[in-house]
């Protein structure tokens, strides 16, 4: 009887321990898949955006595309971010639109967006196909572009402080106004 516990024991250990190995391997190689992009496939600055007749860029000097899907873990993790990029839109005298791209249907996207408090923010939902004419192979991808669907600046996956904090000075910063360099010498 004893043999038999002892054996039960063992089945009941290992299947723990196969559990926790298959957790955190998901956990690693979803991490890994979305920071290993291929570089070739990325919109790189200077990148120009396919036409979509679904959005207008000429409505502001420069849009944000945030692509994000209302079952994606990350961004749920970085929705305050997201928030806060709504409001730096919304309270600054900043010349850019924020717009959630997504392949969820347009009801779906509509409740994500209002349930999350994205004010502002324009929604434009497309076919998984579209997202593959923006190179947007993960959720969440953020892309700057300017009125002539020229890219500034991509961002893909969950981003660190620094990451938030670059792409805020990065809609925060008006490229309408020109930058004074000053001279040494002069």
């Amino acid at each position: 009887m004893s043999r038999m516990l002892d054996t039960a024991a063992n089945i009941v250990t290992l299947l723990a321990g196969l559990a926790i190995v298959a957790v955190l391997g998901q956990r690693v190689w979803t991490t890994t898949h979305q920071q290993t992009l291929p570089q070739s496939h990325q919109f790189r600055e200077g990148d120009q955006l396919p036409v979509f007749d679904e959005l207008d860029l000429r409505r502001s000097e420069r849009t944000l595309l945030m692509v994000l899907r209302h079952d994606c873990q990350y961004c749920a993790e970085s929705m305050s971010f997201y928030q806060r990029l709504s409001s730096i839109a919304s309270n600054t005298k900043a010349v850019i639109q924020l717009v959630v791209v997504t392949n969820d249907d347009p009801n779906t996207a509509k409740r994500y967006v209002d349930a999350n408090e994205l004010t502002n923010v324009g929604v434009v939902s497309v076919p998984s196909t579209r997202l593959n004419d923006l190179r947007v192979i993960g959720t969440p991808t953020l892309i700057l572009a300017d009125r002539h669907g020229r890219v500034q600046k991509v961002c893909l996956g969950k981003l660190s402080p620094r990451g938030q904090a670059d792409v805020e000075m990065a809609i925060l910063h008006d490229p309408t106004i020109p930058t004074l360099h000053k001279t040494v010498g002069n």
